[in-house]
């Protein structure tokens, strides 16, 4: 067996001696046959691949932090149809402005149960009851709750040291809960 090497790694194996470029370095592993792709090799001889990145608490974090805002601001879709109607679907906000209109917005439909109100969102201006905003008000502070909640659950578990890699916040174990969707 024969590693193919660039730069100190293996990154093929053959079974006889290849016949490569200059640069690439052919080495006899016969002897290593735990040898694999990803392995160093150098002048002082042969080793595994390096371990994955270790995180420090604080990296971690930083990075919870981002993935939760980016999830927190990037908007939902919410089906603002009536029951037993065809879906109408709106593209709304999560950003602090988009919550603090619609927060505004529902305020005013509860004053005013009656009223048509005209509301700006990402997916263009519309024409909503007051039920429609309160609905729609309603769905952005559960989104926010459920970011919140595992954003939460996230920064307790790397503290506790049960989340360690950056995957695990991607997608958190059980019993965490996962990221809300943003559609």
């Amino acid at each position: 067996m024969f590693a193919e090497v660039y730069n100190g790694v293996v990154f093929a194996l053959h079974p006889g001696h290849p016949k490569f470029n200059a640069g690439i370095r052919i080495v006899d592993v016969s002897s290593y046959p735990e040898v694999a792709v990803g392995w160093l090799i150098d002048a002082q001889g042969i080793a595994s691949a390096p371990p994955k990145p270790i995180y420090t608490a604080s990296q971690l974090i930083a990075y919870a932090k981002k993935k939760a805002s980016m999830i927190e601001t990037g908007g939902i879709t919410i089906d603002i149809a009536s029951s037993g109607h065809p879906a109408q679907n709106i593209q709304c906000g999560t950003d602090v402005l988009s919550y603090a209109r619609v927060s505004a917005a529902s305020a005013f439909a509860i004053a005013n149960p009656s009223a048509a109100i005209t509301h700006v969102f990402p997916s263009g201006v519309v024409m909503l009851t007051a039920h429609q905003v309160e609905t729609i008000f309603e769905a952005i502070c559960n989104f926010y709750v459920a970011v919140q909640a595992t954003w939460g659950a996230v920064m307790m578990a790397i503290n506790a040291g049960t989340i360690t890699t950056t995957a695990q916040i991607d997608t958190p174990p059980s019993p965490i809960p996962a990221w809300p969707k943003n559609s």
